[in-house]
């Protein structure tokens, strides 16, 4: 994809010629690209040395260091055959003594928003991209959404709630604006809710959601700490009661783990994605 790798070029360069680390003697005569893989799916990081003398370098990227060699002229390609399966805005370091460490990102650009893995600690697994998750989300989720409380306040939700994935949790936090309006004077109050929520995947039907959810925090300007501390504590004890589990995607049958009924299953987020497990 020519589109890709230019886009790869462009982004790599900017990066590296105004995002030094840190100051050490000199700045890595490297030019830095990438590619899409061979079997589509991931970026490949393509590095060249553009000077005339042999460069001891390493990189750093996804969890692992690599020192290698790069003789002059040449250039060194890491992608999925060497470890490295680069998805949309992984961060990547490269350095070497006497050189400035510089820093650079893949594109945003989604390659592969579904895909089969094999993880280190087995089984297998479903890897699913935040983006497709939140491009989702929306499309189940029909607003604006109302809700009247006598004739004192109304509660209304008029934005797509942003989902994000912390690395390593077993858990998707959902941020999300709401405007509450007391009718009394007409006053409309901004409050900002972080919700977070165990994922499940149904196999019989190839749905992805959310369970067990629960509010994290929440801020209204308005109002002390402990006040918030108090509304967070009775809207958790109530949440279980009334909303007990939201559908957020439905997988195309090509991608419906089957196989699942016979499995135990388990989510986690690995790599910024969100990882379904069959154990």
């Amino acid at each position: 994809m020519k589109i890709v790798s230019v886009i790869c070029l462009l982004i790599a360069s900017a990066l590296f010629a105004n995002d030094p680390l840190q100051s050490q003697t000199k700045p890595i005569p490297i030019t830095v690209s990438c590619r899409e893989s061979t079997f589509k799916g991931s970026y490949v990081l393509q590095i060249q040395n553009s000077s005339n003398e042999k460069l001891n370098l390493w990189l750093q990227a996804k969890g692992m260091t690599s020192p290698f060699l790069l003789s002059a002229g040449k250039m060194v390609e890491f992608g999925w055959a060497q470890g490295y399966k680069f998805d949309a805005n992984n961060l990547f370091l490269i350095g070497g003594n006497g050189y400035d460490t510089t820093k650079g990102l893949m594109p945003n650009v989604e390659l592969s928003q579904i895909r089969i893995t094999l993880p280190k600690d087995g089984g297998i697994g479903l890897s699913i991209s935040q983006y497709l998750l939140q491009d989702q989300l929306p499309k189940n989720l029909k607003l604006p959404i109302k809700e009247k409380y006598s004739n004192a306040f109304e509660v209304e939700i008029n934005q797509v709630p942003r989902i994000k994935l912390i690395e390593g949790s077993d858990r998707i936090y959902i941020n999300a604006i709401l405007q509450a309006s007391l009718f009394s004077n007409k006053v409309q109050i901004p409050i900002a809710v972080s919700i977070s929520s165990i994922p499940f995947y149904a196999p019989a039907t190839g749905e992805i959601g959310v369970t067990q959810i629960r509010v994290e925090s929440i801020d209204i300007n308005l109002l002390p700490k402990e006040y918030l501390d108090a509304i967070t504590q009775i809207v958790n004890d109530i949440l279980p009661f009334v909303f007990n589990k939201y559908v957020i995607v439905q997988l195309e049958k090509k991608w419906q783990l089957k196989i699942a009924n016979f499995t135990s299953l388990r989510t986690r987020v690995n790599d910024g994605r969100l990882e379904i497990l069959i154990l």
